[in-house]
């Protein structure tokens, strides 16, 4: 099969066939392949003085060059150029804007002794901020809050109605369904004269 010299082209086999390459990155003696070296250069890797690299499509999905398209929100492609990854973590700043209903929630305190000032308290407050026996030891003072936005510490405790982190930090899969190609790169064969 007489090819360009450069074209990459898929096999559904497993080897490279007769003046072709596998796309796997492979390291290129310039003075071996002087001809191949004036297309591809160091767009792949490489020195440039002694030696070059092949394109590396190993776990990779090539996609077209070209200028961006602001139109599309699409960023310029250059030959060469290789990014993206198969697991992306998710972060506060990727998630969207939404908002979690606080649960009902009950906290029990067991308290002794006789609190200061002696006069009990039925909600907290920063002249009150106990928890205790009434004046005269006869009960627990009975402590209730309503705003939940703006919390009132109790001797060091505060109580809210935020909700309970969540999650694993697991990485997530952006990995499309993928069929595994055999793509190959022809090293010899016409050279590719520019119109």
């Amino acid at each position: 099969m007489e090819a360009y010299m450069g074209t990459i082209t898929i096999f559904a086999f497993n080897y490279a066939p007769q003046d072709w390459a596998m796309c796997q990155g492979q390291t290129y003696q310039v003075s071996q392949y002087q001809a191949l070296f004036s297309l591809l250069g160091t767009l792949y890797g490489g020195n440039g003085s002694q030696n070059f690299m092949l394109p590396n499509l190993t776990a990779r999905m090539p996609i077209g060059t070209g200028p961006a398209q602001p139109a599309f929100n699409l960023p310029a492609y250059n030959p060469g150029q290789n990014g993206g990854q198969q697991s992306a973590s998710l972060s506060i700043a990727n998630l969207p804007v939404h908002t979690h209903t606080s649960s009902a929630m009950q906290v029990a305190f067991q308290a002794a002794g006789t609190p200061t000032p002696t006069t009990p308290a039925s909600a907290p407050s920063a002249a009150n901020p106990y928890l205790g026996a009434s004046g005269a030891g006869t009960g627990l003072a009975t402590i209730w809050s309503t705003a939940l936005n703006n919390p009132v510490a109790v001797k060091g405790l505060s109580v809210s109605g935020a909700t309970d982190a969540t999650g694993g930090n697991t990485p997530v899969s952006v990995l499309n369904p993928f069929l595994a190609l055999n793509f190959c790169i022809a090293i010899n064969g016409l050279y590719p004269v520019r119109p």
